[in-house]
């Protein structure tokens, strides 16, 4: 069943505007109840109105003008319908010419002003949309890859973008720990998260400043090349839900248990093979103990280039 209007208006706004607004509404699916189509000589205006009209009615559209604002029958029939509004049974959509004061039984209800009553393109499609009661939002599209990506980690005050670049240096670190990052992984990273470079940079810039990343070199930008905090490392794979705690422990137990003997040195290899840890880790975790002066190692070239000679005696409270 098509949707019922009832159209209040004054006399005088026909012929600029009410006949023609009217047969807009019909012409655009709404059944209008329009007087000039309505009421035949003879008809008791008070049953045609307010009883065939008005209680049939899903949508009151009233136009409220200079002529229409002191008229004595469109503050009968908005009076009605404000009664029917409260009981749930119609709607209210307001249409202002000449820029009059809305009643103030309307000051809570959003109304449409047209301003030239012969060209109303734009507003009449608000008030189509809000006569059938429809949203013109544009359609829902797929947020950017790295903010689907890195939605589910959030560190902090860390952005999605933040996290999605994170993620993508971790995954390069744990397949190769002394990769230095460069220009062509960053294009890379940022295309597949759709990020602009301006925002890249951002989230690099945060991330050099929380701890995760480093300058490869003093002399150069880490927009230009930078690699992973040994610390950073660590800390990404915690937010990213690795239990970093525990593997510390198994790295240290198996260190601490092996190198009882002054003379035994480990590899990185063998630690990782020993605690059953990955070795960028393993790694990861000597440095760290290294700088906290904890182990004394030399670094060899080759994949197991990481030796340590020399673990210092608090170094076992590391394996609490």
């Amino acid at each position: 069943m098509a949707l019922r209007a009832f159209l209040s208006h004054s006399s005088l706004d026909k012929e600029r505007f009410a006949t023609g607004f009217a047969k807009r509404l019909r012409a655009n699916g709404v059944d209008t109840w329009y007087d000039d189509w309505e009421l035949r000589p003879g008809d008791s205006l008070v049953d045609r109105i307010f009883k065939h009209g008005l209680d049939n009615a899903d949508v009151f559209v009233v136009v409220l003008s200079a002529n229409s604002i002191d008229s004595k029958w469109v503050k009968e029939e908005l009076n009605n319908a404000a009664i029917r509004k409260i009981e749930g049974l119609c709607k209210i959509v307001p249409v202002v010419l000449d820029g009059v004061e809305v009643p103030a039984v309307l000051r809570d209800t959003l109304y449409q002003e047209i301003a030239d009553c012969d060209s109303y393109d734009d507003e009449f499609g608000r008030i189509l949309d809000g006569v059938f009661n429809q949203q013109t939002k544009p359609p829902l599209g797929q947020p950017p890859s790295y903010f689907a990506a890195g939605a589910g980690q959030r560190a902090g005050r860390s952005t999605p973008a933040e996290m999605f670049v994170l993620r993508q240096m971790v995954d390069l670190h744990l397949a190769d720990s002394e990769l230095v990052m460069n220009r062509s992984h960053f294009e890379r990273i940022r295309s597949d998260g759709e990020l602009t470079e301006h925002q890249f940079n951002k989230e690099l810039s945060r991330l050099h400043k929380k701890g995760y990343i480093r300058e490869w070199d003093s002399g150069l930008l880490i927009t230009d090349f930078c690699r992973l905090t040994p610390h950073g490392f660590i800390e990404a794979l915690r937010v990213f839900g690795t239990d970093v705690d525990s593997a510390k422990r198994q790295i240290a137990a198996f260190m601490a248990n092996t190198m009882q003997d002054a003379e035994t040195q480990l590899s990185s290899g063998e630690i990782a093979e020993g605690a059953t840890q990955p070795v960028t880790v393993v790694r990861a975790f000597l440095q760290v103990w290294e700088g906290r002066g904890l182990v004394k190692m030399a670094r060899t070239l080759g994949s197991d280039g990481y030796h340590v000679w020399e673990l210092d005696p608090l170094f076992e409270e590391e394996a609490a």
